[in-house]
């Protein structure tokens, strides 16, 4: 009793090894996993594996300072923990001691099953795709510049993701594409084509002008390749972007198809062949907010399909046009 009164150390045992006293807080501790309280203690879990898994959720893994790849680190991370990458080249499913340059890599789809967070610095690069699956409820991709590899940035089944300040540099299939029951909330973010930067391969590697590259089609050393989709949306998948920009898709700008919905706020959609396309059978949900503007366009919509709840604000007979700017087509 009086443990809370006082500083001052408790003796133990004369017998017990180790230190000769223990200070309040120790042997508070100790006192609260004994078996005598029973396991319906809410002390108990000062003595379970719940409370080390819940302290490491607060402490960052560091690729490479913790371990070598962005791979074991999603393998040995615990669900809600947070991954910082360091800035520099990674490739998303490269094993140990494994390099980039000269194509000496690893997988290119690195699969997500469990909540986490992915962090990275200026000068971050991850090459590949990220495949996030069943395990994963939850999590967030941030502060990130992500090539593809032969298909898409980021492919989302399930959970809720954020996205926030990245830069997704697709040359072949959607930047990003939401399937299943997947949420992706993206703020800040980029998404499309290589655009007017960057080649289809860094300078540095030593490459013949043509080569297979990952997907088995073959490339030309310094043609710009653009990606299909900005945002590809299927199954009862949600998209949401705020202050984003959508650029270089060689198909459209954003693609929905089932009951995948799609948001946008204070978006720019630039330089792509379409703007929307609803595939056969769409039945999900397209609104278009406040701020959006379209510009360098081929044309506004694929064809005369149409998804079933459509929300252009500013669109509305006789209404001041707030929302997106229609492009000016030709």
């Amino acid at each position: 009793s009086g443990m809370g009164q006082s500083s001052a150390m408790t003796p133990i045992a004369e017998d017990s090894e180790g230190p000769e006293t223990f200070s309040n807080l120790a042997l508070a501790l100790a006192q609260g996993t004994h078996k005598r309280l029973g396991d319906a203690s809410p002390l108990s879990i000062l003595d379970s594996g719940d409370l080390l898994m819940e302290i490491l959720r607060f402490v960052p893994l560091i690729v490479p300072d913790h371990v070598e790849t962005l791979k074991e680190a999603v393998k040995v991370a615990v669900s809600g923990q947070i991954i910082h990458i360091r800035k520099g080249e990674h490739m998303v499913g490269a094993n140990f001691a494994q390099k980039l340059a000269h194509f000496e890599r690893g997988d290119t789809v690195l699969e997500i099953r469990k909540s986490l967070t992915l962090q990275g610095e200026p000068g971050t690069v991850l090459r590949g795709m990220l495949h996030i699956r069943k395990g994963a409820s939850y999590g967030r991709i941030q502060d990130l510049k992500i090539q593809d590899a032969g298909q898409c940035c980021v492919l989302a089944e399930c959970g809720t993701w954020v996205v926030d300040n990245c830069y997704f540099m697709c040359g072949h299939a959607a930047a990003v594409r939401g399937e299943g029951d997947a949420v992706i909330q993206a703020n800040r973010t980029r998404f499309g084509g290589e655009g007017e930067i960057g080649q289809a391969v860094a300078e540095e590697y030593e490459l013949p002008r043509q080569w297979i590259d990952t997907a088995g089609s073959v490339q030309e050393y310094g043609i710009r390749k653009n990606s299909c989709y900005g945002a590809f949306v299927k199954d009862s998948a949600e998209v949401s972007l705020t202050g984003c920009e959508v650029s270089y898709c060689s198909e459209s700008a954003i693609f929905m198809r089932d009951a995948g919905s799609v948001t946008l706020r204070r978006c720019l959609l630039t330089s792509c062949h379409v703007g929307f396309t609803a595939g056969e059978g769409c039945q999900g949900s397209l609104a278009v907010e406040g701020g959006c503007s379209m510009r360098d366009m081929g044309r506004e919509w694929y064809d005369a399909d149409r998804p079933p709840r459509l929300l252009w604000e500013g669109d509305g007979e006789g209404e001041e046009k707030r929302g997106c700017a229609r492009p000016q087509l030709a």
